[in-house]
């Protein structure tokens, strides 16, 4: 396997939300949602930097006390133009990272031995980038997208849509003859594609507390297992009624995970 000097994870967050406003800072488990997710990442063997990017929002200004709290390192970059925010997150490490994992922070059931499997496989193939989100097997929210930090500087350099600053890999996904493209696919026991475990509605929010609870008590390297069986074994109903921010009702129907 290459030597790798370092591997960084670039945690994403900001207030802004036009479907459940300010996500990020709602309370989970023991803290929120965004401090979940520092948490549970920092628990990865392979990841040895930490950052949370931001944007200039003055609104997300309030990211860099947590940030402090958890002892990681603050940018704040261009709102809507995740690639150069991601960029710029990694030109602030020294030295410069290899490998960057793009944490998403919706997504604070993420499996950090899951989002290992994933480096290591990108390494070892020597990929330019490994997605487990497009033809997810894994339950959507396990893993994290991984790519080199010359991956990343590419697609800042031909993607220039907007709808590439924002979806990074997407460029990639478009273009699969300009990089060498790896899909982290799960093994059996872990095979679960329907379960979807990323926060955009209040359903979501209240669906993703209640699998939390059930992980009390279980080390973390068993959960990814743990979460799926009792996902396939209990069927979980939220009945009711949430808005989004333009006042738009959304009906919540009972969920089943199967």
């Amino acid at each position: 396997m290459p030597k790798i000097k370092k591997i960084a994870a670039i945690i994403l967050a900001r207030t802004n939300s036009t479907r459940l406003n300010n996500k990020m800072l709602l309370p989970f488990g023991e803290s929120t949602v965004v401090e979940t997710v520092i948490e549970r990442i920092k628990h990865s063997k392979l990841v040895d930097t930490f950052i949370l990017a931001t944007s200039v929002n003055p609104r997300d200004k309030v990211f860099e006390k947590i940030a402090k709290k958890h002892q990681i390192r603050f940018i704040q970059g261009r709102e809507e133009d995740v690639v150069s925010r991601m960029l710029l997150a990694a030109k602030a490490i020294k030295p410069l990272p290899d490998i960057i994992v793009r944490v998403c922070s919706d997504n604070p059931l993420l499996m950090p031995d899951i989002v290992d499997n994933g480096i290591l496989e990108l390494i070892e193939s020597q990929s330019d980038i490994i997605s487990p989100f497009r033809f997810n097997t894994y339950p959507f929210g396990y893993s994290m997208v991984s790519m080199t930090r010359n991956c990343l500087e590419k697609i800042d350099k031909y993607a220039t849509e907007s709808k590439y600053r924002e979806h990074v890999e997407n460029y990639c996904f478009d273009h699969p003859s300009d990089f060498k493209i790896l899909y982290q696919k799960a093994p059996e026991n872990l095979h679960f594609k329907e379960l979807s475990l990323t926060l955009d509605y209040e359903e979501d929010y209240e669906k993703l507390k209640l699998f939390y609870s059930f992980l009390k008590g279980v080390p973390m390297e068993k959960q990814a297992e743990i979460l799926i069986r009792i996902a396939k074994e209990k069927r979980v109903g939220i009945a009711g009624e949430s808005q989004d921010l333009s006042g738009k009702t959304h009906s919540m129907p009972a969920i089943t995970m199967l």
